[in-house]
Formats: structure tokens, C-alpha cells, sequence
């Protein structure tokens, strides 16, 4: 058996704000490396 603790139990409102601004984050920086632009300059 596996056992942990929950430490973080974020509303669903939360949730979706950090998967939406973490996927933000991915896309700015992969798309600034694809077309060779900084991520620090894209997000300005």
C-alpha cells in the first residue's frame, strides 16, 4: 500500500488557474525557443 499526506487542496477555481497559468508559462517558453526570441522578452 501506498500512503501520503495532502497538503494542498486548492478549490477548483484554484486548480484551473495554476493548470491554466502553468500551461501559459510551457507554451510562452517553447514557442519563444522554437523561434529563437528569450521567454523573459516574449512575456514583456
Amino acid at each position: 500500500m501506498v500512503q501520503g499526506l495532502i497538503r494542498d487542496i486548492p478549490t477548483c477555481e484554484e486548480l484551473v488557474t495554476r493548470i491554466v497559468r502553468d500551461a501559459e508559462e510551457i507554451i510562452t517558453g517553447r514557442l519563444a525557443a522554437a523561434v529563437g526570441t528569450p521567454a523573459a522578452v516574449a512575456g514583456s
